[in-house]
């Protein structure tokens, strides 16, 4: 979030410039590129959704206006009501380091995958230092469980860095993704 902010990301709808000073005097909220509501829904990893990748600083005004779903409705949301024209909105969202063409057509994955990408190559812009593991992408393993037990029934949640299920049923008849 420090590097988003650093780098001066604008609210997706003023397009005010946001940094420390913004983010200390103003109403700014940690919002959920992909909301919560709409993750939940679709039954997306809660450890995926919920972490830093998929969230931004915005304004207390954007996010109420954003609400709970899929990020190609709310960015339709915004264009209709002559908040922002697309190309505009595009370069708003370009600040926060977010893929347009994958937020817009609602690929949670692909976004992810290129979102953390972005996330760590500030890392590295910001120390000098490389990052190491970053060729294995265990951000992007899904677990399919098909376990009655399990909380997440017939539905997705994430792996560890080492592909291991950590979910009730111990991954004892979890299928992983890449």
């Amino acid at each position: 979030m420090a590097r988003i902010l650093k780098n001066q990301c604008k609210d997706f709808i003023s397009g005010r410039e946001m940094d420390f000073t913004v983010y200390k005097a103003e109403s700014i909220d940690i919002h959920h590129i992909f909301p919560r509501d709409y993750c939940e829904k679709k039954g997306l990893p809660r450890a995926k959704w919920n972490s830093v990748v998929n969230k931004t600083p915005i304004t207390y005004s954007t996010n109420c206006e954003i609400g709970g779903v899929a990020p190609s409705q709310y960015l339709t949301k915004i264009e209709k009501k002559g908040q922002v024209e697309p190309d505009i909105l595009d370069g708003y969202l370009k600040t926060h380091l977010i893929d347009t063409s994958d937020i817009r057509a609602d690929r949670f994955d692909d976004f992810f995958i290129k979102r953390a990408t972005a996330i760590l190559n500030e890392i590295e812009k910001a120390t000098g230092k490389s990052i190491s593991g970053r060729d294995r992408l265990w951000w992007s393993t899904t677990i399919i469980c098909e376990n009655k037990a399990c909380l997440n029934l017939g539905g997705h949640h994430g792996a560890n860095e080492n592909n291991q299920c950590q979910q009730p049923c111990g991954g004892a008849v979890c299928t992983v993704v890449l």
